[in-house]
């Protein structure tokens, strides 16, 4: 029971973060922030996906990982 609760707030987490990468910009106070977002997001895919596969997302490794 505890994974599964623990699968919903990581799924929660991960669509907030992709939300805030896809419309973090509009407002100005979150753009900043929405810079750093989107610069951890993109070391992931590419400097990560070096040894992990591009477009890699460590959120969703521990998701499937929780599933297992």
């Amino acid at each position: 029971m505890k994974l599964v609760i623990l699968d919903v707030l990581l799924t929660i987490f991960h669509l907030i973060i992709i939300c805030f990468n896809l419309l973090g910009w509009i407002w100005k106070p979150t753009k900043k922030i929405h810079f750093w977002f989107a610069m951890i997001t993109l070391f992931c895919w590419v400097v990560m996906g070096i040894w992990y596969g591009l477009g890699y997302c460590p959120i969703t490794d521990w998701q499937w990982n929780i599933k297992a």
